[in-house]
C-alpha cells in the first residue's frame, strides 16, 4: 500500500513540472529575445502562484476573477500532494505506537 501511494505522489510530482516545463517552453519558443523570455517566462507563474492559493486566499478574489484560480498548475499541485498527505494520515501518539486513522466510510 505504501507503495502505490509513493508512485501516485510522484505521479503528481511529474504531472505538475512537465506542465510547468511546457508552459515555459511555450513561452520561449513565442519570443525572440532571450531577456524577453526570461521576463514573459515569470509573468504567467507569478498570475497562477497568486491566483492559485499560494500568495492569495481564494475566498477573497472578486467574482468575475474567481474563474482564474482553475488555470493555475499551481492550485491543482497543492491539492493532489494535500490529499496525498492527508487521505492517508498516520500519526504517532506519546508512546510512539502507530496509530491509523481511516477516512473512508
Amino acid at each position: 500500500m505504501t507503495l502505490t501511494k509513493y508512485f501516485f505522489f510522484l505521479l503528481a510530482v511529474v504531472l505538475t513540472s512537465v506542465c510547468a516545463s511546457s508552459i515555459a517552453f511555450f513561452v520561449s519558443a513565442s519570443v525572440r529575445l532571450f531577456a524577453l523570455a526570461n521576463v514573459a517566462v515569470s509573468l504567467p507563474f507569478i498570475l497562477m502562484m497568486l491566483f492559485g492559493g499560494f500568495l492569495v486566499n481564494t475566498g477573497s478574489l472578486l467574482d468575475w476573477l474567481e474563474w482564474i484560480k482553475y488555470i493555475s498548475i499551481f492550485r491543482y499541485g497543492i491539492n493532489v500532494s494535500q490529499f496525498m498527505v492527508l487521505y492517508c494520515l498516520q500519526m504517532m501518539d506519546s508512546s510512539f505506537l502507530s496509530i491509523d486513522i481511516d477516512l473512508k466510510h
